[in-house]
């Protein structure tokens, strides 16, 4: 998993180190995770503002994680001794991390969620007991809060409903005509 989430190759001494850390725990969990998020989700053109900033949030998520690859990557090009128990020892927060926000991301997906339930939902775990998880829904909830935020002020200052995806909770009158129902899609 860490070898497919660099954004940077990795030197040779490293990427071993991280192969033999991933078949230990394969080895003690009796499984292989391999393309489990990449069979879960699928691209596709997505035009919801909220969305979009909730992936934005996601990408400054990762950034930490490849900011510790690097100064792995960086130890191991200066020819520090860097043990498979340092390796490990320093990305070990992300064995809980990412699958939190597998999960996260899965619920999104499967849901569809988007506007107003997706903020609601990402608010919810707000309050998670494990700071690294804490910290990184705290990072996606200021970005699709963002949004929301955008969306409202330029309703209220301008009178502007740029919402193409109408997952924003105002609509134009005559969006929903057009529509011929209103925004839960009744008819």
């Amino acid at each position: 998993v860490l070898l497919l989430l660099s954004p940077l190759p990795l030197p040779s001494p490293l990427r071993s180190r991280i192969a033999a850390a991933a078949a230990v725990r394969k080895s003690e969990t009796g499984c292989e995770r391999k393309g489990a998020f990449s069979d879960r989700f699928y691209l596709r053109r997505v035009d919801s503002v909220f969305v979009r900033a909730f992936a934005v949030g996601m990408q400054e998520v990762l950034d930490a994680f490849r900011r510790d690859l690097i100064q792995l990557e960086a130890r191991s090009l200066r020819d520090d001794p860097t043990t498979l128990t340092y390796v490990v020892a320093q990305l070990e927060h992300y064995h809980v991390l990412f699958p939190f926000l597998e999960s996260l991301c899965a619920s999104i997906c499967e849901e569809e969620m988007k506007g107003g339930r997706l903020l609601s939902h990402i608010h919810s775990y707000r309050l998670h007991g494990v700071p690294y998880v804490r910290a990184a829904v705290d990072t996606l909830f200021a970005a699709v809060q963002k949004a929301f935020l955008r969306q409202l002020s330029a309703w209220v200052l301008f009178g502007v409903v740029a919402d193409r995806a109408c997952d924003f909770f105002i609509a134009e009158v005559d969006a929903l005509v057009e529509g011929g129902g209103d925004r839960a899609g009744n008819q």
